[in-house]
């Protein structure tokens, strides 16, 4: 009986993030570039052409180390634009806002030391949750993890984990121009979902792969 009541405080306990207060105006850092998100974006794209340009050359070390920047720069992307919303509102909105709720979004950890002093250190939370709970905070909806665009993401991240902290055997060969397309749609995919469950349009920068792909390949004079 005992146990069971135990169990039931722990669930009771389990609550949604708080949600957004309202939208997030903030004022602009003179050292804040606003276009970053969009420009590594565009560099993910960009690199993912040139990996495809290096492949057509039969360049297979210019074909591995351009996917390998494209899958860097298009999560590089997601998380500018996951931490500009996040750290926006909460600078927006850090007077009403739960102090966990602010800590997770400035990606802080509030605690005290050994001695009893308040410290409020740099915490680093796994993309997948952090995403999440952002999500729920800004648009007060569970993000569906039974879907196949969460799947897609999960693969997405875990071809960047194992190309950001690479382990032997070294498969090069793993990451092809197929795999490497998926990233790059699945990381706009994502934000596009989340953008619909806010009930706005995606940033109008944010264009399709194929849109975006055709974009680069017309600035750089590739006839592929």
């Amino acid at each position: 009986m005992n146990v069971r009541r135990r169990k039931q405080k722990v669930r009771s306990d389990r609550r949604p993030p708080q949600m957004t207060p309202g939208k997030a105006y903030i004022e602009r850092l003179l050292n804040d570039d606003f276009t970053l998100p969009a420009s590594l974006y565009y560099d993910s794209v960009f690199f993912y052409s040139q990996a495809v340009e290096a492949q057509a050359s039969k360049d297979i070390y210019g074909t591995d180390r351009y996917l390998r920047a494209a899958v860097y720069a298009a999560f590089a992307f997601l998380e500018a634009d996951l931490n500009q919303a996040a750290f926006g509102h909460a600078q927006a909105h850090g007077l009403v806002l739960e102090p966990i709720t602010r800590d997770i979004l400035e990606e802080k950890e509030t605690r005290i030391d050994d001695k009893g002093y308040i410290v409020r250190a740099t915490k680093y939370y796994p993309l997948d949750v952090r995403f999440s709970f952002i999500a729920q905070f800004l648009s007060g909806k569970e993000f569906d993890r039974s879907t196949e665009l969460w799947s897609r993401f999960q693969e997405a991240r875990r071809i960047r984990d194992v190309w950001t902290h690479p382990k032997p055997p070294f498969d090069t060969w793993s990451l092809d121009l197929s795999a490497g397309e998926k990233v790059m749609r699945t990381v706009r995919d994502i934000w596009v979902e989340l953008s619909r469950m806010m009930e706005l349009d995606p940033p109008p920068w944010m264009v399709p792969f194929e849109v975006a792909l055709s974009s680069v390949k017309k600035k750089s004079g590739s006839g592929l």
